[in-house]
Formats: structure tokens, sequence, C-alpha cells
């Protein structure tokens, strides 16, 4: 899908479903102007890079919906993967199709119903992936191929076992805190806390 990144335009669309939060639109807005310049400078890409966000707060202050009023303003498709209690890897990264039962892993997935290959995903709740230590090693592991700017070019899935860009994927995680997440990970993301409502605004 072709890019929309009008400035005028997201902020009218947020403003529109969410009240308030001033500090996080204006944070969105300021990425979505460093896209814009970049693609001015790089006329010849036909997508920008989006940054990798972070979406950090309690549950209920607008995380998941805001993601979604970002997608709509930048015309792009969205779609909504849930890693609260991820039982196994293989969910992200597939299964080979040695197995009877292999599908293909959630990020696949999602391209596949968006029928795009720029979508906007939001990657759910990451921090409550299972309390498994090995199974978050391999997770963390997991999600650092899929988001890391240069690695997500040639990412494997194990049922399509043929290398798939993600680059042009503009990818938004949540989390209610940070103590489980990984420092590798969090050096490729672009952090955004979120507070709570004050009683008058809601």
């Amino acid at each position: 899908t072709q890019d929309n990144l009008d400035i005028n335009n997201a902020k009218q669309i947020m403003d529109q479903t969410h009240y308030g939060m001033d500090t996080v639109k204006n944070l969105i807005l300021d990425y979505l102007a460093v896209m814009q310049l970049n693609k001015k400078n790089a006329p010849e890409q036909t997508q920008s890079r989006a940054p990798i966000m972070l979406f950090v707060g309690l549950q209920g202050v607008g995380k998941t919906s805001i993601a979604r009023s970002i997608a709509t303003a930048m015309g792009r498709k969205f779609v909504r993967i849930s890693l609260g209690a991820l039982g196994s890897v293989q969910a992200l990264r597939g299964q080979s199709k040695a197995f009877l039962d292999a599908e293909p892993g959630q990020v696949i997935k999602a391209l596949v119903r968006t029928e795009t290959m720029n979508p906007v995903i939001l990657l759910d709740e990451i921090d409550k992936v299972s309390g498994n230590s090995g199974l978050l090693n391999d997770v963390m592991a997991a999600l650092l191929d899929i988001l890391d700017p240069e690695q997500n070019t040639q990412f494997m899935d194990h049922y399509v076992d043929h290398p798939v860009d993600l680059s042009r994927v503009f990818f938004i995680c949540t989390a209610n805190n940070l103590g489980s997440l990984s420092a590798a990970l969090l050096d490729r993301m672009e952090i955004i806390r979120f507070t709570s409502y004050t009683d008058e605004e809601k």
C-alpha cells in the first residue's frame, strides 16, 4: 500500500480517536515527519523505513487503539499479534513442513491476512511471554530477528523456508513494563511511555 505521511491528517485522526495524550501524539508525529523527510531525500525508495516503537504503560491507556489509529492515518493495513503467554517460539518462526501439522508463524500469517508487505503489525504484550527463562530467551532472540533492521530483510520462517523481507513492515510493540525484555531488543526500539488518564480527562 502507498504511505500517507501527511502530518495534519495523522493529527486529525489521532485527535478523533484519543482525547489528550499530547506528549505521545507529538512524538508519533515527529517520527512520521522524519519518515517524510527521509522519503524526500531518497525519492527512489517507494517506502520509508519506519521506526520500531514500543508503547509502555498500564492496561487500558490506549496503546493498542492508538496503534490502530496510526495505521489508519498512514493508509496501511493493521494486524495485531498477541504474545501474552506465548507457549512456543514456533508461533513466531513457524514449523518445518516435515511435520504433518506444520504452519507458518504469526508474522507470515499477518502478511497473508493483510495481503500487503508493509502493514502495521502490533506485537501486543511482549513482556507477558511465558515465565520459562529458556523460552523467554528464545522468544527475545526471535523478536530480535523480526525487529532488527539489519536482520529482518532476510527473516527465515521455518515453514516458508525462504528469506522474507520484513523491512517495510511498521512494527509497534506494547508492554506494561520493561523488566523482562532483553537489553539488545530495547536498544533497537523507540520507547514511548503512556501515563494514566487523570479523573478530569476521564
